[in-house]
């Protein structure tokens, strides 16, 4: 590495450049962390065995599901449903007509509250302490109760991811977003005397009662979200970046300036839609354009040329949020997947962006392509899927669900083997019998892409995890139609004499080392049981758990080689 290697905006990846950035609403809900202090309360329960035995008793969570109490609720109607996310916890209650009327938009009042995560009835004692609360909502039906449970400060600000899926999870009115405050009542804490609650107005006159209660609150729509940058944030900060990680090696390399492309956008504007940023889109040879479907938000990047000429592009599902709640996330689809943009810009696909918060709801992205169809000329024999992380599982959720659309997916930032939700206790990052067996019966060529510093990289030393790791690469090949291999072959692997074969961690047919933007790049084929190489692997070296340019350009390399007959709908290689 070369320290004195730089770009233009490469301060940019200071945190000082950033702080401008930061959501208006933060200070506000340190406060309210900072002075509240943990639920004291013991829960009462008849069950004497084991906790962690419990029926209810749910991994992701770490916390029981008393079946009791929910029932109790979905009596009321209201839904009751325990989350995590980053380690974070938080719980939603609203109307179970809600989840089926998803037209009918609701206000959300968003609670903090204090628990201690090691008691397995967290859950159930956030719900008990504040039964008022909810109390009112199975009176009223018409509101979304959301619990932002921690032990103590928030400081890396997951909430906010936590309220950005709240929101998209379930039907929400993002002009009607309240915080209680109703501690800095009972304390006597002015609004506007606390640190880092900015807002636009004087904060004491932005007070306003909440429902039956007349609970304090503060309307925070339009101030709420964060305006960083994912790809920084991830790469400097993220939870999942192991081994021996050199953010310095990264920042100071043509990948580091590579990102800063996307990045610098992130940074220079707030929305979609800034005169300058629509200029910028169209220099570049896009048409941006924002669309709603169902009543939720769908952008696409069509190359200027597919307006002139009758020539049909192909199509690039996105799976990456844009929803209206926080215009700047729909921003950050671009940057995040700024290489797409650019591919799509050189005439060779229009991509769309589209993802929400569970495969259910993501199956509007089919009815989605439909309306594309008739907007855009669009090669239906050649639509391929993407996402990255979650939103990766749910590209491949798509793809089993809805393969005759599909000639190829890519999934990015996602471990090798596919876990069983058993193993993983999260239905989304994982892939049940049923769902392995269908896809066991469909020719999908699939790429995944990963970095050597996601967490999953190596193989694991530990028994018990090695056996599981084994597992879920044998899930894989079955998924892919390929040849089972045994576990001593999958351990060979770790010592095999092919220098990228012991870096993937798994036996591949064939396998190739390729240096690019100043690291390694780790390639391997497999092949299905018509001895075609439609599973292929890439593992790229230090890159930590985010997209690429390389990642981005290596999917789309891989995609655009398949086309689906649409007749007979056999995939066709086309390169």
């Amino acid at each position: 590495m070369n320290k004195y290697y730089s770009y233009p905006n490469i301060e940019l990846w200071r945190d000082d450049m950033w702080v401008d950035h930061i959501s208006n609403i933060d200070g506000l809900i340190q406060w309210n962390q900072s002075n509240d202090v943990v639920n004291p309360n013991a829960y009462a329960s008849d069950y004497s065995g084991d906790l962690l035995k419990h029926p209810g008793y749910r991994p992701k969570t770490a916390g029981i599901d008393d079946p009791e109490v929910l029932s109790y609720w979905t009596e009321k109607g209201v839904h009751l449903e325990v989350l995590s996310q980053g380690g974070k916890r938080w719980v939603a209650m609203l109307p179970k007509k809600a989840l089926k009327e998803r037209q009918n938009k609701l206000p959300a009042l968003v609670v903090t509250h204090l628990e201690d995560y090691s008691d397995p009835w967290w859950a159930m004692k956030t719900v008990e302490y504040h039964k008022d609360y909810a109390d009112m909502l199975a009176q009223s039906l018409d509101f979304l109760l959301v619990f932002l449970v921690s032990e103590g400060n928030d400081e890396d600000m997951i909430y906010l991811n936590i309220m950005q899926e709240a929101f998209i999870l379930f039907p929400t009115d993002l002009d009607r977003l309240y915080v209680d405050v109703s501690l800095a009542q009972e304390k006597g804490q002015s609004l506007a005397d606390i640190p880092n609650f900015n807002t636009p107005k004087i904060a004491d006159e932005m007070l306003e009662n909440f429902g039956s209660l007349n609970i304090p609150v503060v309307n925070i729509a339009g101030i709420w979200g964060n305006r960083d940058s994912l790809t920084r944030g991830l790469i400097m900060y993220h939870a999942m970046n192991k081994g021996k990680f050199d953010k310095e090696w990264l920042i100071h390399s043509r990948v580091g300036k590579q990102l800063m492309e996307g990045v610098v956008l992130e940074h220079r504007f707030d929305d979609l839609y800034h005169p300058d940023l629509l200029s910028y889109w169209a220099d570049m040879g896009l048409k941006f354009e924002s669309h709603e479907k169902n009543g939720e938000r769908w952008t696409s990047m069509v190359p200027l040329c597919a307006f002139e000429e009758e020539k049909k592009l192909p199509v690039l599902l996105v799976m990456q949020e844009v929803y209206p709640g926080n215009e700047h996330l729909a921003l950050t689809a671009k940057s995040y997947f700024y290489r797409v943009c650019e591919i799509a810009a050189q005439g060779e696909c229009i991509a769309l962006f589209f993802a929400l918060e569970d495969p259910d709801s993501n199956d509007l992205f089919a009815e989605i392509l439909e309306e594309a169809t008739e907007l855009y000329p669009v090669d239906r024999s050649r639509v391929y899927i993407t996402g990255h992380s979650h939103d990766g599982f749910f590209a491949y959720e798509f793809a089993y669900r809805h393969p005759e659309l599909l000639a190829a997916v890519a999934t990015l930032g996602d471990p090798r083997g596919l876990r069983s939700p058993e193993a993983t206790g999260n239905p989304v990052m994982s892939i049940c019998d049923d769902q392995l067996e269908a896809l066991s019966k469909v020719d999908l060529p699939v790429m995944n892409l990963a970095g050597t510093n996601e967490g999953f990289g190596t193989i694991p030393q530990e028994k018990e995890a090695f056996a599981e790791y084994v597992q879920a690469w044998q899930r894989r090949l079955k998924a892919s139609r390929c040849t089972q291999r045994s576990a001593e072959e999958i351990e060979a692997a770790q010592k095999s004499s092919d220098y990228a074969t012991r870096k993937l961690g798994v036996p591949v047919d064939k396998s190739w080392t390729l240096w690019a933007d100043g690291f390694e790049h780790y390639f391997g084929e497999i092949n299905n049981v018509e001895g075609k190489p439609h599973l292929c692997l890439m593992l790229s070296q230090n890159m930590p758990h985010t997209t690429t340019p390389f990642m981005l350009e290596m999917a789309w390399s891989f995609l655009r080689r398949f086309s689906r007959n649409l007749e007979t709908g056999e995939i066709e290689e086309l390169y």
